[in-house]
Order: C-alpha cells, then sequence, then structure tokens
C-alpha cells in the first residue's frame, strides 16, 4: 500500500492517472463499494483509516504507520482462541486440571 501511495503521489504516473480517473486519490469518510475494480477497494477501503503522510514523514515511517494501523484493526476484530489442549480434548474438565496443576 505504501508503494501504492507513493504512485499515487507522483502525478505524472500512470497509477496517478487512474486513480484520478476512479476518483480514489483523495481520502473518503466512507469509500463506496467499488465493484468493478476489484483489486483496489481493499486499498479505497484500508486508506480511509490512515492518514496522508506529513511533509517530514519518510516512506518507511509511514509503511510502519499504515501497517500498526492494518495489524490493530484486524486483531481488534479477532475472537480470542483457546489454545491447543482443549481443542484436542474438549470432554476435560479443564477447570479442574488447572487447579491441579496449581495446587501442586
Amino acid at each position: 500500500m505504501g508503494r501504492m501511495w507513493t504512485q499515487n503521489m507522483k502525478k505524472s504516473s500512470a497509477t496517478a492517472t487512474w486513480f484520478r480517473e476512479w476518483n480514489l486519490d483523495e481520502p473518503r469518510a466512507n469509500p463506496p463499494h467499488i465493484g468493478r475494480i476489484e483489486y483496489l477497494y481493499p486499498n479505497a477501503m484500508d486508506m480511509a483509516y490512515i492518514a496522508p503522510p506529513g511533509n517530514d514523514e519518510t516512506l518507511r515511517t509511514f509503511k510502519l504507520r499504515v501497517y500498526n494501523t492494518l495489524y490493530t484493526m484486524a486483531a481488534a476484530t479477532r475472537e480470542s482462541r483457546e489454545i491447543r489442549i482443549k481443542q484436542l480434548h474438549p470432554d476435560t474438565q479443564w477447570m479442574q486440571v488447572w487447579k491441579n496443576i496449581h495446587t501442586a
């Protein structure tokens, strides 16, 4: 996404031309559903939550900020998983097992 953003900032690039043509060259508060250009839809959806890079921000810092924002959003939607031993043996009384381990 960082590369796509920098290509969009170069006004003479083909990417920037297509982004202007499809009205994707500026952040949107609520991006529309873009059915005809499926591969750009995730970019339009994700960039709505990320502020444009500042003048003093390097590309590396911007990429890190994009990654951290997307990771935080993904982590917030994930359900907490049970540990693997509980999945392998679902009929075991695990609360009793944990008590026995802690009292031993």
